[in-house]
């Protein structure tokens, strides 16, 4: 699901996605509330502002939803709906010795016992012995202390989810430099097609770059584009002209393969008897 699908969601279904991300209701609902959302990053500083402000019941409502560190079994019984998230992200608690798990299961009932709550911590990428590390530090804390300290660490997992939920819209740019004088191309008017046979294109877009030479992107918000073949016709007649000067190429067309959603960003260094090109970022 992408953000512009995201912002469509019917309210239910949409709270349901963000709750599998973070299970606090009142956050989640002011988040779906502030639909819609440009970007990904706006989406990520909401969630992180109506976090900040979340009061303690909601925020034990979010730690609840979390299965043990080493109770593994325990993911088939509870939050059906952050199971495989909740399971990847503990996956390496799954390869450690029986002596760890026992242990870290031991010290996360000491450490519930003492904060009413289940030891939260951001599991992706830690081993289990490093999760072991990390609690024995952490159950010595006060109240207070240890509350802010694991609230912050459903922070870090929501941001994942969150990633994990919106995929990346995909992102065409490019950026024209005229090598021949070290400055941007302002004015170069460029077509984007898509393959649709061997001999064969059909124009999807076009534009003209910027004063800095760019085009920020070539699909609106509401544009979605498949995986295939593209290429963008740079046409730098015009430009040069404008600059009294004779070019050799016409038109360039770039050929590129987009197999995934991502940025797509292909930049082209001209002059007037060649250029070059290659895939930026």
């Amino acid at each position: 699901m992408n953000l512009h699908e995201f912002n469509r969601l019917p309210e239910k279904d949409a709270l349901v996605s963000i709750l599998a991300c973070c299970h606090a209701p009142e956050w989640a609902h002011q988040l779906i509330a502030a639909r819609p959302f440009d970007k990904l990053n706006d989406l990520i500083l909401s969630a992180d502002s109506f976090w900040h402000k979340a009061q303690k019941p909601d925020v034990m409502k979010a730690f609840d939803a979390h299965p043990k560190i080493g109770d593994v079994s325990s993911l088939k019984l509870k939050y059906a709906n952050t199971q495989s998230w909740a399971g990847h992200e503990q996956k390496n608690v799954e390869h450690a010795t029986t002596d760890v798990i026992e242990e870290l299961a031991e010290l996360n009932s000491v450490y519930e016992r003492k904060f009413g709550y289940i030891f939260i911590v951001c599991a992706t990428g830690k081993s289990a012995l490093e999760m072991l590390e990390i609690l024995k530090a952490r159950v010595n804390n006060h109240d207070q202390k240890e509350y802010l300290i694991a609230k912050e660490e459903q922070r870090k997992i929501y941001h994942i989810r969150l990633h994990k939920l919106i995929e990346p819209m995909t992102q065409i740019t490019t950026h024209v430099l005229d090598t021949s004088i070290g400055k941007p191309a302002e004015g170069v008017s460029i077509k984007l097609q898509r393959q649709i046979s061997q001999s064969e294109w059909s124009d999807i877009t076009s534009g003209v770059t910027n004063s800095d030479g760019r085009i920020t992107n070539f699909l609106s918000d509401e544009q979605t584009i498949e995986n295939g073949v593209y290429r963008m016709v740079f046409e730098p007649t015009d430009y040069f002209n404008k600059q009294h000067v004779k070019a050799f190429y016409p038109y360039i067309p770039v050929v590129f393969e987009i197999k995934e959603r991502g940025h797509y960003h292909v930049p082209l260094l001209l002059n007037p008897f060649g250029y070059s090109t290659y895939r930026g970022s």
